[in-house]
């Protein structure tokens, strides 16, 4: 039914290995400090992710299937709407600005495998942005819709896209954990 967003408990604050490579120390000072502002927006999901999953689950989860008044239930959960709407919000904008991050340090005079990293760190932040947007927007079609049978067929049309573009980002998050798995020489942890 509903595609929550998790983020992890315990974060992987990446350090570039600077001897690991021939560049200058500055482009690895820049990337460190770039992927430790990813990283922040990262946390500030996290903490946001799990009240954000259990407001929609209460609003548009199994509970929704038991309402006889939709315009009631509406008006009476309003304030809950509107914060599940700004929630989303604000993961969306953190995963944006995260992927800024991990996009400009993509860019600077780092390894192969680090530059290949945050580019696909860069792209999984831009697809679970991709899935939050869509929450914002499904909320409120959901909220404005008074059709019974509409209401359901968007729970149904949003579950099925939304699980799409989250398989999408954690398979690309997958294929950055396979890369610093392979090439621990590349990345350290701290």
């Amino acid at each position: 039914m509903l595609t929550k967003y998790f983020y992890p408990k315990t974060l992987i604050i990446l350090a570039i290995a600077a001897f690991a490579f021939g560049c200058g120390n500055q482009a690895v000072e820049e990337a460190n400090k770039l992927v430790d502002e990813g990283n922040s927006f990262i946390i500030k999901n996290g903490e946001i992710a799990t009240k954000t999953g259990n407001l929609f689950d209460e609003l548009v989860g199994d509970n929704v299937t038991k309402v006889e008044d939709f315009v009631e239930y509406k008006e009476t959960n309003k304030a809950k709407f509107d914060e599940l709407i700004s929630l989303a919000g604000q993961l969306e904008k953190n995963s944006q600005d995260a992927a800024a991050k991990f996009d400009a340090a993509s860019k600077l005079d780092t390894s192969a495998k680090v530059k290949e990293y945050n580019g696909l760190k860069a792209q999984e932040l831009k697809k679970r942005a991709e899935a939050q947007k869509m929450m914002q927007t499904f909320v409120k079609g959901f909220v404005a819709e008074t059709d019974v049978e509409k209401m359901d067929a968007a729970i149904g049309d949003y579950n099925t896209k939304s699980a799409a573009i989250v398989k999408e980002a954690n398979d690309i998050a997958a294929k950055g954990e396979k890369l610093m798995k392979d090439n621990p020489s590349d990345f350290k942890s701290n």
